[in-house]
């Protein structure tokens, strides 16, 4: 679905979207659909299904103004290094909110095959983003490697998210975890590949 040109539409968007998230983490995903988002917004769901005819539609939407929302804020703090990043998403996990999202966002994709595939291409773009920082960290590091780096910080932080949610610590705290995904992403392997 193309963005609405009006800054109203892209408004009402935002509303739609801002609603589709409240209700995902307050019902669940077993009870989210477009008709609780309208219902939230106190809309009628033809108004809605305007902006989103469909349900994966309204979700990826969600995905990706996550995604972006996440790389303005990056990039708004002039931090161009992977400890910031580290530190950036490690901060967005004391959100509650974020959290919960994630996670029925988690559930909703382990039953729809569209929602996995939107899924895996949000964490494809930001494990790409993870990678470009190795490579600043580890130039020497070779591509192959890097991208594997890549994918196992994204998971790393993201199922911190499991030890985070609802006010909980990890062990060692948010440091410790800081030291520990640089390592990862800095150390070179015996074996580079």
């Amino acid at each position: 679905m193309k963005a609405p040109a009006s800054t109203k539409g892209r408004e009402r968007r935002d509303q739609i979207l801002d609603a589709a998230a409240s209700t995902l983490i307050e019902a669940g995903y077993a009870d989210f659909s477009l008709r609780k988002v309208a219902e939230r917004l106190g809309i009628r769901l033809s108004n809605l299904q305007y902006y989103f005819p469909t349900l994966v539609e309204l979700l990826s939407a969600l995905f990706t103004r996550e995604l972006d929302r996440a790389r303005e804020r990056f990039e708004a703090s002039g931090s161009k290094d992977l400890e910031a990043l580290l530190a950036m998403l490690l901060n967005e996990q004391d959100d509650d909110g974020s959290c919960r999202l994630f996670w029925e966002l988690w559930a909703l994709s382990a039953r729809n095959r569209d929602i996995a595939d939107i899924m895996a291409g949000f964490y494809q773009r930001y494990s790409t983003a993870v990678e470009s920082l190795i490579a600043q960290a580890s130039p020497e590091m070779r591509p192959a490697q890097r991208r594997r780096r890549s994918v196992l910080i994204t998971a790393m932080i993201e199922g911190l998210s499991l030890f985070r949610g609802d006010g909980r610590n990890p062990p060692g705290g948010d440091a410790a975890l800081r030291r520990e995904a640089l390592a990862c992403a800095r150390t070179l392997a015996v074996t580079q590949g």
